[in-house]
């Protein structure tokens, strides 16, 4: 599966556009799905200097330094400067995509990543820091999903689908992960060459995604596509 392509990403298109400027921490619950995460201390900080009408020139771990991927480039998922403009336009600075098949059933979708996009109400620039998980055809039940930056769970509605996404406000203060996840160096991105590969980063030594419904292991990932731009 090669989630990089011309193509933007279809996950952020219709909900980058909703979220609130003002959100610090919100979590978003589809059907019956509840959701809970654990979110580390904010660690990732944005540069004073901006570009592209007025979001941060590039973001920081202290290790990895990331600019936006607005190159045309499969690295960026085609996206070049002249398609960040309000009120639709957005990008990635860091984006970790993949798809855990769940052996009873069904699979999860793994979305983690720095987005720039623009406020609905205001068309302001704003940048979120999203992990969002997003369960279909499941056998219904309570799901507990294990990944870089801690725990999250979500129960499935009568469809076998659940959600947990939570949103971390990044624009001017550090904010969401305590690193970033990378994948291998190529040229001067931070990438697996558009195909699922091994990750670093994250805590605790956790590279993966882990699926489990109860005490059952009912899941498992540890190759993500990875799309960013080092600066």
């Amino acid at each position: 599966m090669k989630l990089l392509s011309p193509i933007k990403s279809a996950h952020s298109r219709t909900t980058a556009r909703r979220r609130a400027t003002a959100l610090a921490l919100s979590t978003v619950v589809a059907g019956t799905a509840a959701a809970a995460l654990a979110t580390p201390a904010s660690a990732v900080t944005p540069a004073a200097a901006t570009v592209l009408g007025g979001f941060p020139a590039s973001y920081s771990d202290g290790t990895s330094t990331f600019v936006p991927c607005v190159d045309g480039s499969l690295h960026c998922g085609g996206t070049t400067a002249a398609d960040v403009t309000a009120p639709d336009g957005e990008f990635f600075y860091n984006l970790v995509e993949g798809q855990v098949p769940v052996k009873t059933g069904g699979f999860v979708k793994v979305v983690i990543g720095l987005e720039g996009a623009f406020d609905p109400d205001t068309g302001q620039p704003t940048v979120f820091h999203r992990v969002r998980f997003v369960g279909r055809d499941l056998v219904p039940g309570k799901y507990t999903i294990v990944h870089p930056y801690g725990t999250a769970e979500f129960t499935t509605d009568g469809r076998g689908r659940g959600r947990s996404s939570v949103d971390t406000d990044c624009l001017t203060a550090g904010c969401g992960p305590t690193t970033f996840l990378t994948g291998a160096l190529v040229g001067n991105y931070k990438d697996n060459g558009g195909v699922e590969g091994s990750i670093t980063g994250g805590i605790n030594g956790v590279n993966s995604v882990t699926v489990k419904q109860g005490a059952n292991q009912v899941g498992f990932l540890n190759k993500f596509t990875v799309q960013a731009k080092v600066g």
